[in-house]
């Protein structure tokens, strides 16, 4: 659903009109991880923990109906034969990554069955190389990434996008199992950040025109990366106004930035390779925010064993300085990919000429 919903908007508004139009589009990617938590909690405390799952028929229906009535009939022409070789290659390839990365460090397969699924992904991704060579349309398409705006938001952007799925896994974690609160208390906390993510669609397309993306992208990265390492340091004496604030802010963030890298990664695409560079995007940051959580759940189990030693309790909160400190850290490595952007960037989406 995400390749062919930014379709739709990529193919319906013009490129100086596309920041505001992904600021609508990346508010339900944002505000969805940050909305479950509090939403969760409040069905497990009138509900059991099936109704979790019961709640999506509902919206999965509403999800229907809303197609129906707003999605307008637009044709694209014919992407000719499906690439199934590809598919096939790219789906082993996912499918043994993710399993060999969930596996890390905390013995759900032993250790040559890990090494054995590093090797399909390796061997997979290799085959795939030499697949897609050949083909004028591979199922994904890599040659896009010579494009440097277009890679900027594959590399840079799914380095944030990591915190985006750790946040909904850590943060619960922390408020419930480190500092003793209810679903219902750590759910409502949580909303800050959803509060925060609001309130950045006003202001995303002030910012890249007054500043531009290649400043905005780097400014909120280094802002991301020391709100979300300080998200480590809660304890029970941290104030509760410091905790909002600070959500607040990382969200308010994250989603400046998201909205600014998901922009600028179609600034300089052909629209005869919009399609594919919408499927190459939604593939990844899928695999991005998957990445998330198992670095946090890895780093989380690092750091416990280590505790344990000195007789740390689990979850205790001092547990979730190394999580939250390692993702700060990836959010800080995505302004390597910012770094050699023109400092005019994106400018066909700003309604300026480019500098080279």
């Amino acid at each position: 659903m995400t390749p062919v919903g930014r379709i739709i908007v990529v193919a319906l508004h013009p490129r100086d009109q596309l920041i505001r139009a992904m600021s609508w589009l990346t508010t339900p990617a944002v505000l969805g991880p940050i909305l479950g938590p509090p939403l969760s909690g409040f069905i497990l405390s009138v509900a059991d923990w099936p109704w979790i799952f019961y709640i999506n028929v509902p919206v999965g229906l509403l999800g229907m109906l809303a197609v129906i009535k707003l999605v307008p009939p637009i044709k694209q022409p014919h992407p000719g034969q499906f690439d199934m070789t590809g598919f096939l290659l790219v789906a082993l390839v996912i499918s043994a990554a993710m399993i060999g990365a969930e596996s890390v460090g905390v013995g759900l397969l032993p250790l040559p069955a890990q090494a054995a699924l590093w090797l399909t992904a390796l061997a997979g991704g290799v085959a795939y190389l030499r697949h897609a060579r050949g083909r004028e349309r591979p199922v994904l398409n890599l040659s896009l990434m010579k494009i440097t705006t277009y890679r900027s938001n594959i590399t840079g952007g799914n380095l944030i996008r990591m915190t985006n799925g750790a946040m909904p896994f850590l943060l619960p974690l922390l408020l419930q199992g480190g500092l003793g609160w209810t679903p219902l208390q750590a759910g409502v906390t949580t909303m800050a950040s959803a509060i925060g993510m609001m309130f950045a669609r006003f202001g995303a397309q002030f910012f890249l025109h007054r500043f531009g993306f290649r400043i905005m992208l780097i400014s909120t990265a280094i802002a991301c990366s020391f709100t979300m390492a300080a998200t480590g340091w809660f304890t029970p004496a941290t104030p509760l106004a410091v905790m909002v604030a600070l959500l607040g802010l990382n969200g308010f963030l994250r989603s400046n930035h998201l909205t600014s890298s998901s922009s600028l990664a179609f600034a300089d695409i052909p629209d005869s390779q919009i399609s594919q560079a919408s499927s190459l995007s939604a593939v990844t940051q899928q695999l991005g925010q998957a990445l998330g959580i198992t670095v946090a759940g890895l780093t989380l189990h690092i750091s416990q064993a280590l505790a344990a030693r000195h007789g740390v309790r689990p979850l205790a909160p001092q547990n979730f300085i190394l999580p939250f400190g390692v993702l700060g850290l990836a959010a800080l490595l995505s302004i390597l990919t910012y770094l050699p952007l023109p400092a005019n960037a994106g400018a066909s989406l700003r309604g300026r000429r480019r500098r080279r």
